[in-house]
């Protein structure tokens, strides 16, 4: 190491440790009450000053946006010998995200279902998992179509991209865990 980037590690090194002790309180015994902080606290905030237009939009379709969870089959061996001994067994492989679009139908992308032996869909609460089947895809432009009949979510409302400007806002919506 040269002598410049010696100094330069000092004066890092110095500078973290600066930041830290300013950081970290010191704590002792004798110094842990608690302080009343009640009088500088406001927790009735006026939502009309923190909302945004975006907040309005994700609070309208956020009971829309499911998860998609995708099973696969995999082959394994309980021995050392894969001649013999062969099983098949179901486990999650990936999982992503999809609006309802329509009653029961969600629109996701093509990579998350991609090799699916079998495809559930998770509502927002993630209580329960919704049988779901890959009804359509297109793989070249990513995109596939799932469908849950018991699946009761509200949908969105799909706009025409025809109509968008350059320069408009996009808005993306998910939930992938």
């Amino acid at each position: 190491m040269t002598r410049k980037h010696g100094r330069i590690l000092s004066a890092v090194l110095i500078a973290l440790t600066l930041a830290l002790a300013i950081a970290l309180p010191i704590t002792s015994a004798e110094n842990t009450e608690k302080i009343d902080v009640s009088g500088i606290l406001n927790n009735e905030t006026d939502t009309s000053l923190t909302g945004t237009p975006f907040t309005g939009v994700v609070n309208s379709v956020k009971e829309s946006v499911v998860g998609i969870n995708n099973y696969q089959n995999y082959n394994y061996s309980r021995n050392r010998s894969f001649s013999s001994g062969r099983e098949q067994t179901e486990q999650l492989a990936s999982t992503g995200s999809g609006v309802v679009f329509y009653e029961g139908y969600v629109l996701t992308n093509y990579h998350v279902v991609e090799n699916a032996a079998r495809v559930t869909v998770s509502t927002i609460s993630g209580d329960e998992e919704i049988p779901g089947e890959v009804v359509a895809y297109d793989e070249s432009i990513d995109i596939a179509i799932v469908y849950a009949g018991d699946l009761h979510a509200p949908y969105v409302r799909l706009g025409d991209s025809d109509r968008m400007q350059v320069g408009e806002w996009a808005i993306c919506i998910g939930n992938p865990l």
